[in-house]
């Protein structure tokens, strides 16, 4: 009758069988469950027992009788699918705190660089999640930015807001390297409230015609956030190689840069 359900709700095949048996019968022993389910006592006895610890089965204990199972209300079932979206959304958590570990590990073995690509406001959001994933307080954060002027950094404020303060919070350091614009300048001003170091860098006359974006370089990951003719993208490279290199580019370009 219901057997689908608690399958799904990640109850054992004999669980979900004896449940089933209960929301018909409502009570019985757990010789009879096991004659009726046609399994074994041993298995019935356990999962009895362990559904009684999950309080969707009670277990009314008698003098000198054998012990009855009844089913619990039906609430409780509910309780237990609180309960067990609660436990996911925990290893779910864990999973994504060693996320990146593993990912590292993956492309050290296997000598492939992962490519991971993200599109829309959404996706720019995501993108700096993951960054975040990667914060410690031992762990600097360097990049090149050309800074959104107000009119388009309102669109994904809400975005680096949450990553500047989770930054901030955990006392993550940062260095940066922003184009010398009036928007790069505004930056630097509130460097000292924001955790950051930033030096500005001459624009040259390089065609620079796309709102502003970001290269975020940390661990042995690469981030690149861009806004084009109000196209949000990003994609994140996980390669050690080229996260050195870049590096040393930015290592070179800051030691060059006066800190004005």
């Amino acid at each position: 009758m219901y057997k689908k359900i608690f399958l799904k709700a990640g109850l054992s095949p004999t669980q979900a069988e004896i449940l089933d048996y209960l929301y018909q019968k409502k009570e019985d022993k757990a010789s009879e469950i096991a004659k009726k389910i046609k399994k074994s006592r041993a298995i019935v006895y356990k999962d009895l027992d362990e559904l009684v610890v999950l309080n969707v089965v009670e277990k009314e204990d008698k003098p000198n009788k054998v012990s009855v199972f009844s089913i619990a209300h039906p609430s409780q079932m509910e309780k237990f699918f609180d309960n067990k979206e609660n436990e996911i959304k925990k290893d779910r958590q864990l999973f994504n705190n060693y996320l990146p570990d593993m990912i590292s590990a993956y492309n050290l073995m296997s000598s492939k660089p992962g490519v991971l690509y993200f599109e829309g406001k959404e996706g720019i959001k995501n993108a700096l999640k993951h960054i975040m994933k990667n914060f410690k307080q031992d762990r600097e954060i360097t990049s090149f930015v050309k800074v959104l002027t107000p009119k388009y950094e309102k669109e994904i404020n809400e975005a680096f807001n949450e990553y500047i303060k989770k930054r901030i919070e955990l006392k993550v350091k940062t260095r940066v390297i922003a184009l010398d614009t009036e928007e790069g300048r505004i930056l630097k001003e509130n460097d000292e409230k924001s955790y950051r170091k930033t030096l500005l860098a001459k624009t040259m006359k390089i065609p620079l015609d796309f709102q502003g974006g970001e290269l975020f370089i940390y661990r042995n990951e690469v981030c690149a956030i861009t806004m084009e003719n109000d196209i949000h993208f990003a994609f994140i490279v996980q390669n050690k190689a080229i996260a050195q290199m870049l590096r040393a580019f930015f290592e070179s370009e800051w030691s060059l840069l006066p800190d004005l």
